[in-house]
C-alpha cells in the first residue's frame, strides 16, 4: 500500500508543478522575449500586463502571491516552477522590436588583440647633382683660434599634451518603453559619435550583462522594467552588478519618498519622464541641457554622493 501511495503522491506533485508552470507561462506572455522572472519580485498581470502588488512571499514554502489592482485577480509564482522553467527546453520567443531613428551601438564583444598597421613612406628621390664648374683656388689663410664655447644649458623635456576631452561620453540606457527610448535618442541626436556613444538594454538583466563587456561613464536606469520595479530596481542593480557607475534614474511619477530612497542609495539624479519630454520640446537648448547633466554626472564619479534633495522636489537641469 505504501508503494501505491508514493506513486499517487508523485503524480499529484507533477500535476501541481504543471499548473505552476502554466502560471509562469501566462505571466511571461506579457513580457518581451527573453525576459526572466525573479522570485519575490513584482510580476506583470497575466491578463492586463500591469505590474501587480506582492501580497505575501513565503520563502520556506517557496511561494509568492501577487495581486493586480486593475483586474483584482491574484496569482502565485513558485520558486520550483521558476527553476523548472529555467532548466526546461522551450522554443525561443521571436518578438521583433521597433527600430527608432539612429541605431544604438551594439553591445561590444571582448576586445581582440590589437592589429597595428604601419605605413612606411617611400623615400623622396634625390635631387640631381649641381653642374661642376672649374674654380680657381684661392689662397688659404691660416686658421684663426677657435672661440671658447660655453656649455649648453640643460633643457627640461617637454611632456606631450593629452586631450582628455576627446573621449566620447559612453552612456548605457536601460529602458523598455520605445517612446521614452526615442525621446532620449532624439535629444542626443545632434551630437556625433565622437561626443556620445549610446548602448541600449531593455531589461535590468541585459543592462548588467552589458557592463561585463564594456565600460560606461553613466547609466540611465528606468525604475519600471519588466524584471524589476521601483526602488527594488536600484537595490538589485547594486547587488548584482560588479561595476560601480554613476546612475541617473528615470521614473514615470517621482514622489519625495522615492527620491529620498534613491538618493540615499547613491543615485545621482532622479528625473521624471515628463521633464524629458519638456527638454525635447526645447530643441537644441534641451539637448545641450541633457548633455550637461550626463557629463556632470559622469564627472562626479561613483564615489561622490549628491546632496540630499528637499521634500517634494526632483533633480533639475
Amino acid at each position: 500500500m505504501g508503494m501505491f501511495r508514493k506513486k499517487s503522491d508523485d503524480g499529484a506533485e507533477q500535476v501541481a508543478l504543471a499548473a505552476e508552470l502554466t502560471v509562469v507561462n501566462d505571466v511571461l506572455r506579457t513580457y518581451p522575449a527573453g525576459s526572466k522572472l525573479s522570485f519575490g519580485a513584482p510580476t506583470r498581470c497575466p491578463q492586463c500586463a500591469n505590474f501587480g502588488f506582492v501580497q505575501n512571499t513565503n520563502h520556506a514554502a517557496g511561494t509568492c502571491t501577487t495581486n493586480c489592482l486593475s483586474c483584482h485577480i491574484s496569482w502565485v509564482i513558485t520558486a520550483r516552477a521558476l527553476k523548472a522553467y529555467a532548466t526546461a527546453t522551450r522554443p525561443q520567443q521571436n518578438v521583433p522590436g521597433p527600430t527608432l531613428g539612429r541605431p544604438f551601438a551594439p553591445l561590444p564583444e571582448p576586445d581582440p588583440e590589437p592589429v597595428v598597421r604601419v605605413r612606411v613612406a617611400e623615400p623622396a628621390p634625390a635631387p640631381p647633382p649641381p653642374p661642376v664648374t672649374a674654380v680657381e683656388p684661392e689662397p688659404i689663410a691660416p686658421p684663426s683660434p677657435a672661440p671658447a664655447i660655453a656649455p649648453a644649458a640643460e633643457v627640461a623635456p617637454v611632456e606631450p599634451e593629452i586631450d582628455l576631452d576627446h573621449e566620447p561620453l559612453r552612456v548605457l540606457v536601460v529602458e523598455d518603453n520605445p517612446f521614452d527610448l526615442a525621446t532620449l535618442e532624439g535629444l542626443l541626436a545632434p551630437f556625433s559619435a565622437d561626443e556620445v556613444i549610446l548602448t541600449h538594454a531593455a531589461t535590468r538583466a541585459e543592462g548588467q550583462e552589458a557592463t561585463r563587456f564594456a565600460t560606461f561613464d553613466v547609466i540611465v536606469l528606468d525604475l519600471d522594467l519588466p524584471d524589476s520595479s521601483g526602488i527594488t530596481t536600484v537595490l538589485e542593480w547594486q547587488h548584482d552588478c560588479s561595476v560601480v557607475v554613476p546612475i541617473i534614474a528615470t521614473a514615470q511619477e517621482a514622489d519625495a519618498a522615492l527620491i529620498q530612497e534613491a538618493r540615499a542609495l547613491g543615485v545621482v539624479h532622479v528625473v521624471q519622464k515628463a521633464h524629458l519630454d519638456q527638454l525635447a520640446s526645447k530643441g537644441e537648448v534641451g539637448s545641450n541641457q541633457l548633455m550637461k547633466l550626463l557629463r556632470t554626472t559622469a564627472d562626479r564619479g561613483a564615489t561622490t554622493k549628491a546632496p540630499t534633495p528637499q521634500p517634494g522636489t526632483i533633480s533639475a537641469f
